[in-house]
């Protein structure tokens, strides 16, 4: 992935380290929400008293923009009201957007927002590096339930006077003044790409720090996946991103009284089969009806096949409403006959 706006994943253009990012803005803080949400399920299901494999945070950077679409705020609601604490984001906050100055459309108070919807607020100097590593540390101490927000603020185009703090620093108008830019920051103005010797030390040290976690974090997985041999093949699957095929699906499930309603049976022995995948609001809102009306429209397995493959695409975010899900099921009754 790269980092900005891409609407799409390129092996030309990822940059390793970057999990995920996306073009419509809001949607990262979705991204978020649902890793917090889905390691805070892995570590309730993988982790045991004696092994902790999974206790890590989630990071995520937005802006001014970000936060005015509507879809950041329901899913920083849902974190709010979850518990996620261990979602941490950055908000970079200059007061600027592509067109206008921030408060030319808006005027809300971000921290009193967030700290409404249950959300640990902290405000810095978005330029103070000191600042930044220890608000990054308060926030993972924070064991209060609750995810927190960054409110870093920043001037956009600093070192730039031409465009300095104004939204013609967003997109191309700085351009023509990175020479002196670089000037002004103390950096060589012809290199394009300086990174001085001070950060290549500073890096060097750290990754030779991190290799002596990651191996004792290795010693720690390797007894794990020794002690808990069905957990560890479960972790592996859930790694590998498959889901039970239809066939398989079909085969768990017996015959049933039509009479009867069994609807919460079927979807957990659904749930039960794909373990691998965490319902969000569209698949949990689905699940029991979709699995009611595969029950209800008939009772032997043959009628019901074509309805558990869209079963599975709607436990992967794929969606459909009752109408088409009885539109399929109708178009395959057709053809039978």
């Amino acid at each position: 992935m790269t980092p900005g706006h891409p609407e799409f994943p390129s092996s030309e253009h990822n940059t390793p380290g970057i999990e995920a990012t996306t073009g419509p803005l809001g949607a990262g803080i979705g991204n978020a929400v649902g890793m917090a949400a889905a390691a805070k399920l892995a570590a309730a299901k993988y982790n045991t008293k004696e092994h902790t494999i999974l206790n890590h945070h989630v990071i995520a950077l937005c802006g001014d923009g970000c936060l005015q679409e509507g879809v950041a705020f329901e899913a920083a609601s849902y974190a709010g009201h979850d518990g996620l604490d261990n979602l941490i984001v950055i908000y970079d906050a200059n007061d600027v957007t592509l067109d206008k100055m921030a408060d030319f459309t808006q005027s809300e108070d971000h921290a009193a927002r967030f700290a409404a919807i249950g959300w640990n607020t902290l405000t810095i100097d978005g330029h103070d590096f000191g600042a930044i590593d220890e608000a990054l540390l308060k926030a993972k101490s924070l064991k209060n339930g609750k995810p927190s927000i960054i409110i870093a603020k920043t001037i956009i185009g600093k070192g730039i006077p031409e465009v300095e703090g104004t939204n013609a620093a967003h997109g191309e108008a700085g351009v023509a003044f990175q020479k002196t830019s670089r000037e002004h920051l103390g950096l060589p103005a012809d290199d394009l790409w300086y990174i001085s010797d001070e950060t290549k030390t500073l890096f060097q040290e750290r990754k030779s720090a991190l290799k002596i976690e990651y191996d004792e974090y290795m010693k720690t997985f390797a007894a794990w996946k020794s002690a808990n041999p069905e957990l560890a093949a479960e972790f592996e699957m859930a790694k590998s991103g498959k889901t039970p095929s239809a066939v398989e699906i079909l085969s768990g499930i017996p015959e049933y009284d039509s009479t009867k309603n069994v609807a919460t049976v079927l979807t957990e022995l659904l749930s039960a089969m794909s373990f691998n995948f965490l319902s969000t609001s569209r698949t949990s809102s689905c699940r029991p009806r979709m699995s009611s009306f595969i029950l209800s429209i008939s009772t032997d397995r043959a009628s019901r096949a074509s309805l558990v493959s869209s079963f599975i695409a709607c436990s992967q975010g794929q969606c459909f409403s009752l109408d088409q899900v009885s539109s399929l099921y109708l178009e395959d009754t057709v053809r039978e006959l």
